[in-house]
């Protein structure tokens, strides 16, 4: 199932997660979040006050910086 829903990111586990990304306007690529940050995103978002869903969300939505941060996360 694909969502862009903070919500329905919370009844998801973090290990299911697959994160869509394009890489210069190609298309789109899924990628599961690397093993070894797989518990540290959830914290990192609870840190900054928001759901994992929440942040997740604004990460890909507000800017480039934010989706660079985010990229330290999926596998290849």
């Amino acid at each position: 199932m694909a969502a862009h829903s903070p919500y329905i990111v919370e009844c998801v586990s973090p290990e299911a997660l697959y994160i869509g990304r394009t890489e210069s306007g190609g298309p789109a690529g899924f990628s599961g979040i690397i093993g070894s940050k797989v518990r540290e995103l959830p914290g990192e978002c609870r840190q900054g006050g928001e759901s994992l869903g929440e942040c997740i969300f604004d990460l890909l939505s507000v800017c480039a910086d934010g989706r660079a941060i985010l990229l330290q996360y999926p596998e290849d």
